[in-house]
C-alpha cells in the first residue's frame, strides 16, 4: 500500500507534461495517487470475506497478480483515462494483499509471536516507503515511465503466496463460524476510527501530491530530488 502512494508522486510533472492536454487533464493526473484510495475501501473488505470462506493463499495470489499487471501497466498505456482506470485495480488489489497478510497473521498466530508479525508488518511498510521513494525518483529519471516497473513486487508476492503451507493458509473451522455469525456489522464496526482514517489520509498524502508540483515552480524538474524533498 505504501508503494501505491509514493511510487509515481516523483514523476507526476512529468506525466502532466507528457499525457495533459487540458486543465481537467492537469486535475486528473493528481488523481493517479489519491484515486487508489476508492478501491482500497472495497479491496480490504472483499479480502477479508474471501479469507474466511477460501483461504490466504488464493487470495494473496490472485491480489499480487492483479497488483503487479495493473501497477506495470503505465509501461505501455498511452492516455490518461486508461492509466487511471489501471489505479482503481491497484488500489483495489494492494488493500487485498495488507487485509490478507494482516489476517494470516492474527488468525494464525499468538501472544508475543503475533506482536512480533504485526510490528515487522507495520515497520516494512514504514521503512519500504523511505527506500522505495528516492528508488521510484531514480528510475524516473531515465523516464516517467519507468517507476511504473516497481509494481513488478506484486510478482514476489505471489512466489511467497505459493510457498504458504496449504493447511497453515486456510481458514479454521472456527474463523468460517464467527464469520457467518458477524453479519450486524454496523453493530461492532469501529466508524469512528473509520472517519478518523480518512481524516489522517488527507493530511498524510494531499501534500505528497501537491509538493512535486510546488517544487517544480521553483525551477526543480528532476524526479530523484522531489523523491529525497518528499522525505
Amino acid at each position: 500500500m505504501s508503494l501505491t502512494m509514493v511510487a509515481l508522486t516523483p514523476v507526476l510533472p512529468a506525466i502532466e507534461s507528457e499525457l495533459a492536454v487540458t486543465a481537467n487533464d492537469k486535475m486528473l493526473v493528481k488523481q493517479l495517487v489519491t484515486i487508489t484510495g476508492i478501491t482500497m475501501v472495497f479491496g480490504a473488505p472483499l479480502a477479508g470475506y474471501l479469507f474466511d470462506r477460501i483461504s490466504a493463499r488464493p487470495v494473496l495470489v490472485t491480489a499480487a497478480l492483479l497488483y503487479a499487471l495493473a501497477g506495470t501497466a503505465g509501461l505501455y498505456l498511452e492516455d490518461l483515462q486508461s492509466l487511471l482506470i489501471s489505479r482503481l485495480f491497484v488500489g483495489f488489489a494492494a488493500a487485498a494483499i495488507a487485509a490478507a497478510s494482516m489476517t494470516l497473521i492474527n488468525v494464525r498466530l499468538t501472544g508475543n509471536v503475533r506482536a512480533r508479525w504485526m510490528g515487522a508488518h507495520v515497520a516494512t511498510a514504514i521503512v519500504g516507503a523511505l527506500v522505495l521513494h528516492p528508488i521510484a525518483g531514480g528510475l524516473g529519471e531515465l523516464g516517467w515511465r519507468w517507476p511504473f516497473l516497481l509494481y513488478a513486487i506484486g510478482i514476489a508476492v505471489v512466489v511467497l503466496a505459493l510457498m504458504l503451507d496449504k493447511h497453515a493458509a486456510a481458514p479454521t473451522k472456527q474463523t468460517i463460524e464467527e464469520a457467518q455469525n458477524d453479519t450486524a456489522l454496523v453493530s461492532w464496526f469501529p466508524i469512528r476510527f473509520a472517519l478518523l482514517a480518512v481524516i489522517m489520509g488527507a493530511i498524510t498524502y494531499l501534500p505528497v501530491v501537491y509538493l512535486p508540483f510546488l517544487v517544480r515552480q521553483i525551477g526543480i524538474e528532476s524526479p530523484l530530488v522531489i523523491s529525497l524533498v518528499g522525505l
